[in-house]
């Protein structure tokens, strides 16, 4: 469990490449998978709720990848 916090940065006051580099590969298979789970609506109806949600959706997931 300690070499995964160490290999995610999870308790680091500030993040190195590596780190960033594998919380960004975590994070855009879970998106994928998300994105595979909601259905192709998710993205390919473009009304205002939609483009809304992949707004947000995309800001919480890179605010995963470089926050510490």
């Amino acid at each position: 469990m300690e070499a995964i916090n160490e290999l995610f940065g999870v308790n680091a006051e500030k993040l190195v490449l590596y780190q960033m580099v594998l919380r960004g590969l975590v994070t855009f298979f879970a998106a994928i998978i998300y994105i595979r789970l909601a259905g192709i609506r998710t993205i390919g109806a473009q009304n205002g709720l939609n483009q809304l949600t992949m707004l947000i959706m995309g800001a919480i997931l890179g605010r995963g990848i470089v926050s510490a």
